[in-house]
């Protein structure tokens, strides 16, 4: 807000906008948890919000009368950014040296699926939130629920015929339901039922296939950000782009909507790389994936692998 405007107030749209600005962490956290320390998660955070503030306000002009992009849910500002942020931050501090411990176990898996409905219940104000009331922020929370629900269908039916197992997983269950809302954040108020039910499918397979087969990054990626909302969020900018020829009354430009997404991904590598060093340079913890390392925790804290445990 202090960018945009060149005072500090505090209102609601504050708070939203504050909201929006962690949640871009909070996806980077995801690629990183378990292999940083207490200050390298300080040290993320001031330096990412001061990034994401940056590319929002100076890059993609939000707070101008003519934004770059039109992006209500987020799609492009949020989720693009903080994925690959995080993800070249990943890249750079390298494999962790002991991922041993980087699994769940079957009461952690459920514990997760209960995040996971908070989020889908969740998802449609998150996107929809920052617009004026009316018909536009009407249209945006039916979208949002139309995508999770096409998302949701789409993951069930595929997790099954992509795993060797040929049974359903929790990893994508957990995750690609939601990549729906992801997708669809920057059209949400522009496309029709069809377009959003269609970005959700879409949304869901891409997901999906990268929970399963992890074709990028599956070595760095601790929480799996790429899929949920790398690749999907990218998905969802070219989507973007792509309404203006389907739906003439959008208002939006198509090449302004992918050179915003263009910008967004060099500035997220940009920062997110020379972060990534500073991070290393202030060092690694030496036990990854277990909070012994910094906290006092029980005698029954898990220190190996035990049996039962499945790998993230």
């Amino acid at each position: 807000a202090y960018m945009a405007k060149a005072k500090l107030t505090i209102d609601f749209m504050s708070l939203l906008n504050g909201n929006f600005g962690v949640a871009a962490v909070l996806i980077s956290f995801g690629g990183l948890l378990g292999k940083i320390s207490p200050l390298q998660v300080c040290v993320v955070t001031l330096v990412e919000l001061a990034c994401y503030c940056g590319n929002k306000v100076y890059v993609l002009k939000q707070y101008a009368e003519d934004p770059v992009i039109a992006d209500c849910g987020g799609t492009i500002i949020i989720h693009v950014f903080g994925a690959y942020f995080g993800l070249f931050c990943c890249k750079v501090l390298g494999k962790p040296n002991n991922d041993a411990l980087n699994g769940s176990s079957y009461v952690s898996d459920l514990f997760s699926l209960v995040g996971t409905v908070f989020l889908w219940l969740f998802w449609p104000s998150f996107v929809a939130g920052a617009l004026p009331p009316g018909d536009g922020q009407t249209k945006a929370l039916i979208n949002t629920v139309l995508a999770l629900l096409a998302s949701g269908v789409i993951t069930f039916a595929l997790t099954p015929l992509l795993e060797s197992g040929k049974k359903l997983t929790m990893v994508p269950i957990q995750n690609a339901t939601l990549a729906g809302g992801v997708s669809i954040g920057a059209t949400a108020n522009l496309v029709g039922p069809f377009g959003a039910v269609l970005i959700g499918c879409l949304a869901g397979a891409l997901s999906t296939y990268g929970f399963v087969k992890a074709p990028l990054f599956g070595d760095v990626d601790t929480c799996g950000i790429n899929n949920l909302h790398g690749m999907p969020g990218i998905l969802g900018g070219l989507a973007s782009a792509a309404v203006p020829f389907f739906y003439k009354d959008a208002g939006t430009i198509a090449a302004q909507q992918a050179t915003g997404l263009g910008l967004t991904l060099v500035v997220a590598a940009v920062t997110g790389t020379l972060t990534g060093y500073l991070l290393k340079a202030l060092g690694s913890p030496s036990e990854m994936f277990t909070d012994e390392t910094f906290w006092e925790c029980a005698e029954d804290v898990p220190k190996d692998a035990p049996t039962g445990y499945n790998r993230a």
